[in-house]
């Protein structure tokens, strides 16, 4: 059972008075649950809350949807809720036991959102052939049109019979299919190089030039990059002197690395970087690398977002403490050098 803090508490922790969380409660803004003495108690997730309060996250705690709720507001389904989440359109407020979306936000992107999702001025009519029209689109009266109905011919029926010869035809391609299939199988699924203990690669793996251009899904290769990348970010880091960016320069690319810091109640940095340490490479679609190196707690996710000549790193809700995090991207350039520092 999560442990119940009493009013005295909260204030103590919260850097509140009891009188502020009072007229919180008797302003509608928060109401806590009783005990059977009448008394108040909070849990984890009403600390959070109150938190969002304090930092003007949130209004009230009203404005916490559920992502049904969210749904009915934006006249979608909660399916189209969490697409935009996965496209990073909206953001959702993480408790340690819920998952809400602020109702002041998710106003703030209802325009924006109708515009990416729907255009109703460029949208094709609904009779136009070939065209798929969202069965989810924004608006809560919006009313699908009706199917154009369709007059039915009648089928021929004929006798169904088939020769030996055109069994033997589909017998044969039947065969050449399980051939193909299972060629297929054992020449994509044979086991990779085993990774070596001291420098992390493959055993037999030639010299890493850059980084590698190709996709793949097999979970081993993107280990695999990782583990490079945060090998080369340690080295450089560790070695580098009081200045807080390293550029490590490569055939045709220079990877840049640096440490910055997330300051205390604050949910978003903004890292500029000096034009000799490649801010002039940084563009909106440069990726960049972001690992903290520090508990950002109460915050439970993260984002990038590169710009020109920096990049922003964002969380879901204020750190506590000052949070130390490394980054690095890659900068492509004409001619290889050596390591600047």
């Amino acid at each position: 059972m999560d442990k119940l803090y009493t009013i005295q508490e909260v204030a103590t922790k919260l850097n509140l008075s009891d009188k502020t969380l009072r007229r919180w409660e008797e302003a509608g803004r928060f109401t806590p649950s009783r005990t059977l003495g009448n008394q108040r108690r909070y849990t984890i997730e009403d600390l959070q809350i109150l938190d969002a309060i304090k930092h003007n996250t949130i209004s009230e705690q009203k404005d916490l949807l559920t992502i049904e709720q969210a749904g009915k507001l934006c006249g979608v389904s909660p399916t189209t809720i969490l697409r935009w989440e996965n496209d990073g359109k909206i953001h959702p407020f993480i408790t340690s036991g819920n998952t809400y979306y602020p109702r002041q936000k998710l106003m703030e992107k209802m325009e924006e959102l109708k515009k990416i999702y729907i255009e109703p001025e460029t949208a094709p009519a609904p009779n136009t052939p070939g065209v798929f029209i969202d069965p989810a689109p924004v608006g809560a009266d919006y009313h699908p049109p009706a199917p154009e109905k369709t007059k039915l011919t009648p089928l021929t029926t004929r006798a169904s019979h088939v020769s030996p010869l055109q069994f033997n035809v589909y017998l044969t391609n039947t065969l050449i299919t399980l051939v193909l299939i299972l060629s297929y199988h054992f020449f994509f699924n044979q086991p990779s190089a085993p990774i070596s203990p001291q420098t992390g690669l493959p055993a037999q793996a030639g010299s890493v030039q850059g980084t590698s251009t190709s996709v793949t899904t097999d979970p081993r290769v993107d280990d695999l990059i990782t583990k490079f990348q945060d090998f080369v970010s340690t080295q450089m880091l560790k070695d580098a002197k009081p200045s807080p960016t390293s550029t490590l320069k490569l055939d045709n690319a220079s990877l840049v690395s640096g440490s910055s810091t997330l300051p205390k109640n604050k949910d978003q940095v903004s890292v500029t970087l000096p034009a000799q340490a490649g801010a002039d490479k940084i563009t909106p679609t440069t990726p960049v690398t972001v690992t903290f190196t520090s508990d950002y707690a109460p915050a439970k996710k993260y984002w990038v977002t590169p710009g020109e000549g920096s990049f922003t790193v964002t969380t879901d809700f204020p750190v506590s403490t000052d949070s130390t995090f490394n980054y690095s991207f890659l900068a492509p350039t004409s001619t290889p050098s050596a390591i600047l520092r």
